[in-house]
This record gives structure tokens, sequence and C-alpha cells, in this order.
């Protein structure tokens, strides 16, 4: 009675003084963030133990990778003299302490990146929810604001506490760091901070490759209608009867906007690149990016393609083979951007599930590229209020996995000759993730990040559009 008492005392008293009331602490990020820092700490401090006492190992093989070009890398060499570092020299740089400090201080490093990004998952919910820059919530009720706040919390949760993330960044996987820079791009786009958004799209294209592929729906999204915020452009009669490259140069030209994000993301990524180069030669090139294009993977691939890389591993795919692989790809991708870009948060979330579903070489570890993103698609999806139907694609997408693993432990460590059925098993694995990926469309309420004029749409958890909750900030 006195916790209720107390509750309606503090709520009558910010409604007198019309000022909201502060988050319950389990909904207050900052809050969660703490214990999800400290229980990724426990997990590696576990790990430590783990690899001391067993013989098979807790810490990623890839981690001992970094490390090995981390410490290259401090004595003068380069770390693609150690064999299969196939990264951004930077990261070797950034994990230096790795070396001359402690083994586990990239682990730690990786962790905190991973709490950034469940910390941005929050503020780029709170933001489309209006708790951000003055908004109220979903109404302008304590009832609504609370709401708003659970529900950026539970998204904010579903990846600060996710198992999978929290074992990936403690075994020293460095995933989180693209995560973080593809999240804080798609943070400052929506509250409209173009130039920090440019600046990340750029450095995340750099340690990544993959976030390339948003680059159509980001230019689509940049129109001057709605996120420019200014009137929708009358052409003259001349232009319906415009060639294509005029259409094309004043579909940059006409929108500085355009201009400034792909100039500002091309230029760091040009700089860091050359950088590394400069640094390192054709060797950085040819390990951190021209690799992964041409990757062959004939053994830890869930891809469709697994059978036929396996059957032709030796002599390798025809050039016209290879690139027939990319076209599926290339097509659903383009699709993806020109439908759903001015909802573009759910946009890259599609374009990153099917990019990793059509690639040649799909592994685990891509997984993460998406998962990272779909806690702040699921907050406004009707899959929140259908949660039977929402299980039952969690156990679609999980049963799907565990079928092909079971196949590929017989693989690796029993010997057995199970290719075939590994390749079926990975059939019906890209099915499942399909029909995942529709029923998430299907249950999704589409809706625009920017009204004309540059207005923010405010939405509901669960994803309908609040009446009369929208409001403007200036680029």
């Amino acid at each position: 009675y006195m916790v209720q008492w107390a509750d309606r005392r503090r709520f009558t008293r910010a409604a007198l003084m019309k000022t909201p009331p502060a988050p319950a602490w389990e909904h207050d990020i900052r809050w969660l963030c703490a214990l999800a820092t400290a229980a990724r700490l426990s997990l590696i401090a576990y790990g430590m133990w783990h690899d001391a006492n067993f013989r098979v190992k807790f810490t990623d093989v890839d981690y001992l990778v970094l490390t090995d070009g981390a410490r290259h890398a401090w004595e003068g060499r380069s770390p693609f003299e150690r064999a299969t570092y196939r990264y951004t020299p930077l990261l070797a740089w950034l994990l230096t302490p790795n070396v001359f400090l402690h083994p586990a201080f990239g682990k730690v490093l990786f962790a905190v990146l991973d709490v950034v990004v469940g910390a941005l998952i929050y503020r780029l919910c709170a933001v489309r929810t209006g708790l951000v820059d003055g908004g109220g919530g979903t109404g302008d009720s304590s009832a609504g604001r609370e709401r708003s706040q659970q529900a950026c919390a539970l998204a904010a949760c579903a990846w600060l506490f996710n198992p999978l993330a929290m074992g990936i960044c403690a075994r020293g996987n460095a995933e989180p760091l693209v995560c973080a820079l593809v999240l804080g791009t798609l943070c400052a786009l929506v509250e409209r901070r173009l130039m920090l958004a440019s600046l990340l799209y750029g450095a995340a294209i750099h340690v990544k490759i993959f976030p390339a592929i948003y680059a159509p729906a980001l230019l689509l999204f940049l129109d001057e209608e709605s996120y420019g915020g200014g009137r929708p452009r009358r052409g003259k009669t001349g232009d319906a009867r415009a060639g294509t490259a005029w259409r094309a140069v004043r579909f940059f030209v006409g929108n500085p906007r355009r201009l400034v994000c792909i100039g500002i993301a091309a230029a760091v990524a040009a700089l860091l690149t050359g950088l590394s180069f400069w640094l390192y030669g054709w060797d950085c090139l040819e390990q951190a990016y021209l690799y992964h294009v041409s990757r062959r993977d004939h053994r830890h691939n869930f891809s469709p393609y697994f059978y036929l890389i396996y059957l032709t591993f030796e002599e390798g795919l025809s050039g016209t083979a290879a690139l027939l692989a990319f076209v599926p790809q290339l097509v659903v991708l383009a699709f993806l951007a020109v439908a759903f870009h001015r909802d573009i948060v759910f946009c890259c979330f599609l374009q990153t599930f099917t990019f990793v579903l059509f690639n040649k070489v799909c592994t685990s570890q891509y997984f993460v590229w998406y998962l990272s993103l779909l806690p702040a698609v699921l907050c406004f999806s009707a899959l929140l209020q259908r949660r039977r139907r929402g299980a039952l694609l969690v156990a679609v997408w999980i049963g799907g996995q565990a079928l092909w693993l079971s196949f590929g432990f017989a693989l690796e460590f029993e010997g057995r000759n199970v290719f075939w059925p590994l390749w079926a098993a990975g059939l019906l694995f890209f099915a499942a993730n399909t029909a995942v990926v529709c029923a998430i469309i299907a249950h999704h309420h589409f809706a625009p990040v920017f009204r004309s004029r540059g207005r923010l749409v405010i939405l509901q958890p669960g994803g309908a559009p609040a009446p009369s909750r929208t409001y403007h900030k200036s680029w």
C-alpha cells in the first residue's frame, strides 16, 4: 500500500509540475546496461577459468588470430603475416593492449561495444516512440509514457541479455564493432544528424564490406520532401522527357543531403582503407576485403550453394557461375531498397537478413548482423500481440539451424560422409528463414520515419502510428 501511495504521489506531483516522472529502475537503460556489463564481465572471467582447466577452449579461434595480428602490429610487422588474419589492420592496432596490458582486453572492449549496441537499440526505439527530444511517449499521459519506456526497455533487453550476443562477445568475436557502427548510423539518421551518420557509415564500410548494401536505400531515404523538410519539387514539362543521365544528375545535385552523405561516407571509407593500404600494401586489400568477395567455404556453410562449392572446391567455380550467384542477391536487395526505404530501420534489417540468406557463404557469426537490428523492428511489430506466432517463428528458425548443426557435427567430429544430407538441411534452413522473414514483413506495420516537411512519425509499441504525435526538428 505504501509503495502504491508513493507512486501515486510521485505521478501527481509530476503532473502538477508538468514534468514527466522519472522511469522505474527496471526500465532505466542505465541500470540495464550496468547489469548487462556485469553479466558479460562475469562470462569473460568464467571463460578465462574454462580455458585454463578444459581441453576444449571457450575462447573463439578468431580472437587468437586477432591477438596474434595485434602482436605483429605492436612489433612493427604486418598483421597479415599471421595466417587467416582477414580483418582491417586498424582492428589489430585497437587490440594492441592485448599484448602489453592483458590478453582479455579485447574481450572487455567487445563486451562494452555489445552493451553500446543495446543502448543504441533503446535510443532508436525511444526516438520512434517520442520519448526523446521532448516527446512524452505514445500519448501525453503517464501511462502512455510508461508503456513506451517498457517497450523500449524490452527491446534493449532482447539484445543485452541475449545468450547468443553475450556468448559471442565474451568469446572474443569482433562483430559487436560493426553492429554498433550500423546502429549508430541509423540512430543518427532518425535524429537527423546527417554528418555523424555519414562518418559512422563510412567507418562501418571500412570495418566490414556488407554495410555498403544499404547505400541505395539510404540515398532514397534522404529525399527532399520528407527528410529534407522541403516542399515537393514540381518538375517542369521538359523534365518528363529528360534522359536517364540528366535524371541521375538531378538525383544528387538537386538534393545536397545526398551529396553530403555519399561524399563524407566515401571519404571516410577511402581514407581509412587508403591508410591501411599505405601501411601494409596489397596484402591488406587482398586479405581484408577481396577475400570476402571470392570466399568459398565447403564445410561451415548454411548456404544453398554449399554442395556446388564442395563439388567444385578444387578447380573453383567458373567466372560466369560466380557472377550468377550474385544475381538473386542483388535483385532482392534492390527490390527491398525501393519498396521499404522510407522505413529505413526495417529496410536495413530486411536487406541484412536477405543478404546473409542468399550469400554464397553463410556462417553463424553472420546472423549477429541482422539479429542486432531485430529488436528495433519487433518493438513496432504486430508479433508483440501474437506471441504464439512469434514463438513459432523462433522455433522454426532454431529448429532449422539445429537440424543443420546435427549433420555438421557428424561431418566435422565423426568424419561421416553426410555432404548430401547436410546440403538438404541447408535448403530446409533456407526455406525456414524465408518463411520467417515473410512472416515478419506480413506482421510489420509499415510507417515512414518522416512525413512531409520533415516531421517525425511517432509510433506506438506494436507499430500503430500515434495520432497527432509528430514533431519537427530542423536539419
